[in-house]
């Protein structure tokens, strides 16, 4: 899926229907899109979206852009990674030089909850929350490298605000960089 340009969701739009949706996909690229309002590269409301981690494919998003979630915005919804091939380690999925102009230039995660792991987060940029945004958000984040992100005030990494719930294990963060704090990960819980 490349270069596409509309409101929100800049290559996928994923909206509730009346038995509700469920979107999966794997093994995908989706790459160098911008929305002018929310979700550069995926945006999500009051659905499910999964990504399916097999073990040789890799799902990749690359330099998509928006006001809110540079790669995904995700509104009182599910995100989930699912692990489905027989190898269940290593890293499977790259979100890679998003940008938000205000918060989450990897993600935002905004009333949802959100299942990611065996995750890179590299190069993303955003006012707050450079990887990932959270406010009203249960997340967890598990086997995820942060690296490089960068936040113009809070949380170069990740940033979590608003009765924000967050489980972050074994994973690593490094040269993250938030002008004001919290350079890899910042809460005002």
């Amino acid at each position: 899926i490349f270069v596409d340009k509309s409101g929100n969701g800049g290559a996928i739009c994923i909206l509730a229907s009346s038995i509700g949706s469920v979107v999966t996909i794997q093994a995908s690229i989706i790459r160098l899109n911008h929305a002018d309002g929310l979700g550069g590269g995926i945006y999500v409301k009051e659905s499910k979206f999964v990504v399916n981690l097999v073990d040789s494919s890799l799902f990749m998003m690359d330099s998509n852009t928006a006001k809110m979630g540079g790669q995904i915005y995700s509104e009182t919804c599910e995100l989930e990674w699912l692990n489905q091939g027989s190898r269940n380690t290593g890293i499977a999925a790259n979100l890679l030089n998003g940008k938000a102009s205000s918060f989450g230039g990897g993600i935002a995660c905004i009333g949802s909850t959100m299942n990611v792991q065996r995750t890179v987060l590299a190069q993303n940029k955003a006012t707050d929350g450079g990887g990932i945004y959270g406010i009203l958000c249960m997340a967890t984040l598990n086997a995820i490298e942060l690296n490089r992100n960068e936040a113009e005030r809070f949380g170069g990494g990740l940033y979590f605000s608003s009765l924000s719930r967050l489980l972050f294990a074994e994973s690593s963060a490094s040269s993250n960089i938030a002008q004001n704090l919290g350079g890899a990960i910042a809460t005002d819980n």
